[in-house]
């Protein structure tokens, strides 16, 4: 008699989604991803230290986000697809190229890992509003002479502004300083990472204004998406289109 075997296919185990916000967001504009994602795949948004409620102890540096992601991604199945908007996408970005392992996929929403005149400029403007809060008597120059972005200006406003209740506003904000001053020119220094990567930029954002043949070269396997009439906080303000094209990259891994 033939004895018949049967060979079940495993069943293709579903990455984990991992949102991550930028500098001066939080992990609440990404709860409508979240929802709308349930039950399709799990699903996280993170806060980074000195966002949202939470604090962080000590220097705020490159080396301490990145353990910190990986302290937060502990209990978090593998693999991750990591969607990480701004200095959040760098994060990302160079926690794949460390742990390649452990992540099936990087979503860079409206940033490149490259140092530009207008992230230099904007992030000098950052400081001298950091400052300005800090101490008052000094001139700032206005974030609209570098941003033309409202809901980012709104958004930057709004972490100057409201601090968490028993949060010191001007620690935080003094942390930050630190932060831009010497270690963020870190995370803009592309390194070679081998999984499938998506660029989804503003059509508008001075942030994507990057030549294609720089990130072609460097990551020939990206693909890049243009978010019409979108701006820096596109996951924000073009919250369905940026779902949709996030969908249909999900869908061809």
């Amino acid at each position: 008699m033939t004895k018949i075997v049967w060979h079940s296919v495993p069943k293709k185990i579903k990455p984990s989604l991992v949102f991550l916000h930028g500098l001066l967001g939080s992990s609440q504009e990404f709860v409508p991803y979240l929802k709308h994602f349930e039950g399709q795949y799990a699903a996280y948004a993170l806060d980074a230290p000195l966002h949202g409620r939470r604090e962080q102890v000590g220097a705020l540096t490159a080396t301490s986000l990145i353990a910190d992601l990986e302290a937060q991604l502990a209990p978090i199945p593998t693999p991750y697809i990591l969607v990480g908007h701004s200095l959040g996408g760098l994060v990302a970005l160079r926690y794949g190229v460390l742990h390649p392992e452990r992540v099936a996929g990087v979503v860079l929403l409206d940033i490149f890992p490259y140092q530009t005149p207008f992230t230099q400029l904007f992030h000098a403007t950052l400081l001298r509003l950091f400052s300005e809060r800090l101490a008052p008597e000094r001139e700032v120059v206005p974030l609209a002479d570098v941003l033309t972005d409202e809901a980012y200006r709104l958004s930057v406003d709004k972490y100057l502004t409201k601090c968490p209740r028993g949060v010191n506003p001007k620690e935080r904000l003094a942390r930050l300083v630190d932060f831009v001053t010497d270690q963020i020119d870190a995370f803009f220094q592309p390194q070679p990472l081998s999984c499938p990567l998506l660029f989804l930029v503003g059509e508008g954002s001075p942030f994507s204004d990057l030549e294609d043949e720089v990130w072609q070269r460097d990551y020939p396997q990206a693909a890049r998406r243009v978010i019409a009439e979108g701006g820096h906080l596109l996951h924000v303000t073009k919250r369905l289109e940026v779902i949709a094209a996030l969908e249909a990259w999900l869908a061809g891994l």
